[in-house]
């Protein structure tokens, strides 16, 4: 069951990556203060596909199995924390990538290790506690209003530069679509495909 829940994860992320990497993208950079569209929109997509994966493949397999003992936040927080610690890495290769940024300071890459853990938890932890009581769209866009200030300090950390009050107001449009695009998408393959496994279990 938990090879099946990995391989789906997997699947699933690299789909929603296809699909949501652009918007990220133009996120990124307008909170980074660059022009969105002067370069290509699908800059970092290798290095996504990566992050998004290990990330998706650890958060799924460890929420999967601790929601049988726990509660859905708690569950959450944790698969978030350990997904978060698995993807960092990359997920930092990836978002330079997307600014067309060199290398950063250790110093640097401290801070935005401690912001991305935090945004993590605070995405997941904050999107599948409220998804049950509001409903898809709600918890993607309560999630994105939550975490939009932490995944911009991200951006800050490694564009070295504040973004305008309109460069803001954008990217808060662009992680609106993404967060509440790629999260419906990639819960909705997820639960597609484990009740169709469970289903083909009991025939």
């Amino acid at each position: 069951m938990t090879v099946n829940i990995g391989l789906n994860a997997i699947i699933s992320s690299f789909i929603c990556s296809s699909i949501f990497h652009p918007i990220d993208t133009i996120k990124v950079r307008l909170q980074g203060s660059k022009r969105p569209l002067t370069k290509n929109i699908y800059k970092g997509i290798s290095l996504r596909y990566v992050t998004a994966g290990v990330q998706s493949l650890t958060f799924w397999t460890t929420y999967e199995e601790l929601k049988k003992t726990k509660k859905i936040p708690e569950s959450a927080a944790l698969a978030s924390l350990l997904a978060s610690a698995a993807e960092t890495p990359f997920d930092i290769m990836k978002r330079r990538a997307q600014l067309c940024k060199g290398p950063i300071s250790y110093r640097s890459m401290y801070h935005y290790i401690l912001l991305n853990t935090l945004a993590n938890v605070g995405i997941s932890t904050s999107y599948h506690s409220l998804l049950e009581q509001v409903g898809p769209l709600h918890s993607g866009f309560i999630t994105s209003i939550l975490t939009y200030p932490i995944d911009t300090l991200k951006t800050i950390t490694i564009a070295q530069k504040f973004p305008k009050q309109h460069e803001l107001f954008l990217g808060f449009l662009f992680k609106i679509c993404y967060i509440t695009g790629y999260l419906n998408l990639n819960t909705y393959m997820m639960n597609s495909i484990n009740d169709v496994n469970k289903h083909n279990k009991y025939i």
